[in-house]
């Protein structure tokens, strides 16, 4: 683990989501991880709990007591998730829906989820690696974790000959106390996993990335 030193950073250039129970802890099974590189950016913006101010106006009609109520974190607010291409996996796993594959297992469409159905009752986890620039090169990798997040289809589906395919995804990050130390303790040097965004400087990519599903072998 680098130290922080005061890196700036680039767009996100690593993903992984992890299926969670309903608890929060990562679903254990073959296919309960997906790792992707082809995302090109989202955007997360804290939201808090604006409460009005309080005055108190005197017989004279002057202001003789005022009080503005602390603004508490609500939850974050995600959005502009963008890949590269259309990715039935990627989306289905964040959003829920239907993978179409062919004969060889390939995915080759999607379909949305059913009108009126929860499709994704218990969340996800989110991870991105964004690139840690130092003197112009790249020199390491900020980790991001959101250990629960609930993303729906809000956005028009353009198909409007762009390079970049805006999934129309959107949400919210909330805590997540259940998610502990991660898929197999790979948070294990982390003070905490459960609050609605936290991230860490590393020195090295993640060496066990392969793209596409993978399994998530215990639950800690």
């Amino acid at each position: 683990m680098a130290n922080y030193n005061k890196a700036g950073m680039l767009q996100a250039v690593l993903a992984r989501f992890t299926r969670l129970n309903m608890d929060g802890t990562p679903q254990v099974g073959t296919k309960n991880m997906f790792w992707t590189d082809a995302l090109i950016s989202t955007s997360f913006t804290a939201a808090y709990n604006k409460q009005d101010d309080v005055s108190i106006i005197n017989g004279a009609g002057r202001i003789c007591t005022t009080y503005s109520p602390p603004q508490t974190l609500l939850r974050m607010d995600i959005g502009n998730i963008n890949f590269c291409y259309p990715d039935p996996q990627a989306v289905e796993f964040l959003a829920g829906g239907i993978v179409f594959e062919d004969d060889d297992d390939v995915p080759i469409g999607y379909a949305f989820p059913p009108v009126g159905v929860d499709p994704k009752p218990a969340g996800v986890a989110m991870e991105l690696w964004s690139s840690q620039i130092t003197q112009g090169a790249v020199s390491g990798y900020f980790h991001w974790l959101m250990p629960r997040v609930y993303l729906q289809f809000t956005k028009d589906q353009n198909l409007d000959g762009t390079n970049a395919f805006d999934t129309g995804l959107d949400g919210i990050a909330v805590e997540n106390s259940g998610f502990g130390k991660g898929s197999a303790n790979e948070f294990v040097d982390w003070p905490v996993t459960s609050r609605v965004c936290q991230w860490m400087q590393e020195s090295v990519f993640p060496a066990n990335f392969v793209y596409g599903l993978a399994p998530v072998v215990a639950s800690t």
